[in-house]
């Protein structure tokens, strides 16, 4: 399993501030329009961490399309083989027809990585989140 690289991270924590609890939001929009605002939410808390989903949307015949939305874990190290750290989950393009799972949280708590997706997904996550920090700070 991968977690997303230090600088990856410190963006990551920096578009996650204060989002506390399951519900809480944010949409960072600083591009006036250049580019797509990034949209920030908790959406679980779970045995292993807290879910967060970051997200680009644009309207297609009045529908809103993820392009993408990825799911990340907080983790604690509790249940994620020892380790903490902020790891991608999932990967969804509805335009593109793009929906990938790179690991899932169990009930009890424990996370199922996917060696190949996981690795893959937390590369293109590092330069997003990059290219993230350009576009909205």
């Amino acid at each position: 399993m991968k977690a997303l690289n230090k600088r990856a991270s410190e963006i990551f924590n920096r578009l996650t501030a204060g989002l506390t609890k399951p519900g809480d939001h944010r949409k960072w929009d600083n591009a006036q329009g250049v580019f797509m605002a990034a949209c920030v939410e908790v959406i679980d808390e779970t045995k292993a961490g807290q879910v967060v989903s970051i997200a680009h949307y644009h309207e297609v015949n009045s529908d809103l399309c993820r392009d993408p939305d990825v799911c990340f874990l907080i983790s604690n190290g509790t249940f994620t083989l020892g380790e903490a750290g902020i790891f991608p989950l999932s990967f969804r393009q509805d335009n593109l027809g793009i929906d990938r799972q790179a690991a899932a949280i169990q009930e009890d708590g424990h996370v199922v990585f996917y060696p190949g997706p996981q690795r893959d997904l937390a590369m293109f996550c590092n330069q997003w989140m990059k290219n993230l920090s350009e576009q909205q700070f």
